[in-house]
């Protein structure tokens, strides 16, 4: 690991040795290694790699010290959003002291500010290290401003859910589902439009959001793109309060698709139409589609 020119190959190497047993000198040599590399590696994906298999090595508490400052060291220069969530995770398992936590959160924040991708993660990983309730208000603000500027319908959902983690207030949640409702009230095909409904769920609690939030979903059900979004925007609406006429609409979308011949994959349908009431009679025609598929 020591003479290992390549900065990936030292990291695969170390991630060999770190399975074994039994901790020795191996180890300790391999660890010592890594963090004199660490310090200088350029290769941001080689960083993570470098910094989970120190967190294996780092048996005794001066190792678990030693890697922490290592980390803190790196998460203050950092700028890749990825290894930056990557190192915080890390971090949280080495038994980190409350001013080891505040490094992690500040960077962790700071590059929430301006991550360009992988912001759902670096919310995420603020629980690992105890994020206060204002830190987590910080994170909230950010993941919102996200949202309004967010162009893809899965990172969107990803951020959506990240938000809901974060004990967001009714404001926020206002503000998020605003923002998922307008991506849904697109007319043309959404690849994304299941994720987002689902991410709806979480938000979408006040009346009038949870009133246009069954809309959108209702409107995508009743002309479904594909079997999957179907299942999606039906499980969704289970939990947006639908009125008896939504729930008729939603089983009638259903069974039509379960009629299909090309149509695989039906026994989700099945659960969800028993969620939406569904009568005897539909019972009935969706056993009998699914008997024939």
């Amino acid at each position: 690991v020591a003479r290992e020119i390549s900065g990936r190959a030292a990291a695969d190497l170390a991630n060999v040795l770190a399975w074994f047993d039994s901790p020795g000198e191996g180890e300790d040599l391999a660890r010592q290694a890594l963090l004199a590399r660490l310090a200088h590696e350029t290769a941001s994906r080689t960083v993570a790699d470098m910094a989970v298999n120190l967190a294996r090595l780092a048996i005794t508490t001066p190792d678990k010290l030693a890697v922490r400052q290592c980390l803190i060291g790196r998460l203050a220069r950092e700028t890749d959003s990825w290894v930056v969530f990557r190192l915080a995770a890390t971090l949280s398992s080495l038994r980190p002291t409350a001013e080891d936590k505040y490094q992690a959160k500040e960077a962790l924040l700071r590059q929430l500010r301006n991550a360009d991708k992988w912001a759902a993660d670096l919310a995420r990983t603020l629980a690992l290290v105890d994020a206060t309730a204002l830190e987590k208000n910080r994170a909230r603000q950010a993941l919102v401003r996200r949202l309004t500027r967010e162009t893809d319908d899965r990172e969107a959902a990803d951020t959506a859910d990240a938000l809901t983690r974060l004990d967001p207030t009714v404001q926020d949640k206002h503000l998020a589902s605003q923002a998922l409702l307008e991506r849904l009230a697109c007319k043309s095909y959404r690849p994304g439009a299941a994720s987002l409904a689902s991410a709806l769920v979480g938000l979408a609690t006040a009346a009038q959001d949870k009133d246009q939030a069954r809309e959108a979903v209702l409107r995508h059900l009743v002309r479904p793109r594909n079997f999957r979004e179907a299942g999606y925007m039906a499980d969704a609406l289970t939990h947006l309060g639908p009125s008896a006429q939504d729930k008729s609409l939603a089983r009638q979308a259903l069974i039509r698709l379960l009629c299909v011949d090309s149509y695989r994959g039906g026994f989700n349908f099945a659960e969800i139409l028993i969620s939406l009431g569904a009568t005897a009679q539909q019972r009935r025609q969706a056993r009998q589609a699914l008997l024939r598929h």
